[in-house]
């Protein structure tokens, strides 16, 4: 007996069949078709995203511009308005500078400036530069005014109260002082206080003619100053100067009305500087309304 059995079917037997073929060109198909139509849709649902991604980028751009402009547009209504009121403070010169509290460049923080720069040419481009170097510029325009007027305004009342005090004293405590230490009468006349000096005495003559100016006896809250400073001041300095040093009080007199001259010329001065100031911040805002305009027509 053989220890090994060997056995062999027909060769027909073991090979597929046509149904076997036939199944295996079907699943192969179906596999393939599989493939292709979940390509398909792949793609087709990334070109669709692709363009819905792209109409919406589109209409965010549109957006954003759309929202750019209307409150640049705003913002030239706000621009105007402070230029208005710049040009009234210059021409009163009353202290009361109005501020447009709506005059305001935030909204710059709410746009995505990258979008303003879509489909632009060079020159709108270098235009958008400039705008936008601008406005960024007068971000905080509100706050320097606000700080300027407040800060000239302290520095101001200094200077006129030292101003004020020295034209006083030399117009009443001082003078009536001086008057009883060195007239040899008064009389009353319509109110007022007539003094008599000695005939000598030309020092108290002078002076109390001064006294008696319609400058000198101005409301003296509303006074002008200068007209103080040139009719009043300006005299007694120059009337003291001439009985210096002889007479005592004419030192006294001319020390205080030096320094209410100093003070009026500290003011004088401080003025035009803070002016100065305000003319820059009406031609930044006059060519910040230009640039807006050009970009808004451009």
């Amino acid at each position: 007996m053989s220890l090994i059995n060997f056995q062999f079917g027909e060769f027909e037997s073991s090979s597929p069949g046509w149904f076997g073929w036939l199944s295996l060109l079907s699943t192969l198909t179906i596999t393939i078709l599989s493939i292709w139509f979940a390509y398909y849709l792949g793609e087709r649902t990334y070109k669709r995203d692709k363009k819905d991604k792209a109409s919406e980028e589109e209409r965010n751009i549109k957006s954003e511009n759309e929202l750019f402009i209307n409150n640049l547009q705003e913002l030239q209504n706000n621009v105007q308005v402070q230029i208005g009121f710049l040009k009234e403070y210059i021409e009163n010169k009353d202290f009361r500078l109005k501020i447009n509290p709506t005059l305001q460049v935030n909204f710059l923080k709410f746009i995505k400036v990258k979008t303003l720069y879509n489909e632009k040419s060079d020159q709108g481009i270098t235009t958008l530069n400039h705008l936008l170097a601008s406005l960024y510029s007068n971000d905080t325009i509100l706050e320097n005014l606000r700080s300027e007027l407040n800060n000239f305004i302290s520095k101001h009342n200094i200077h006129e109260t030292k101003f004020k005090n020295g034209y006083r004293q030399i117009l009443y405590t001082k003078f009536f002082k001086f008057s009883n230490l060195r007239a040899v009468n008064y009389r009353e006349n319509a109110g007022r206080i007539e003094w008599a000096y000695n005939a000598d005495d030309i020092f108290m003559q002078e002076y109390f003619k001064l006294t008696q100016s319609d400058i000198a006896n101005d409301d003296t809250s509303t006074a002008d100053h200068n007209k103080i400073d040139a009719n009043f001041l300006l005299p007694i300095i120059e009337l003291s100067k001439n009985h210096v040093p002889r007479d005592a009080i004419a030192i006294e007199v001319l020390d205080i009305a030096n320094d209410a001259h100093s003070a009026y010329l500290d003011m004088q001065a401080l003025t035009n500087a803070h002016f100065n100031v305000i003319n820059s911040y009406l031609t930044t805002l006059e060519d910040l309304n230009v640039e807006i305009q050009e970009f808004l027509t451009a």
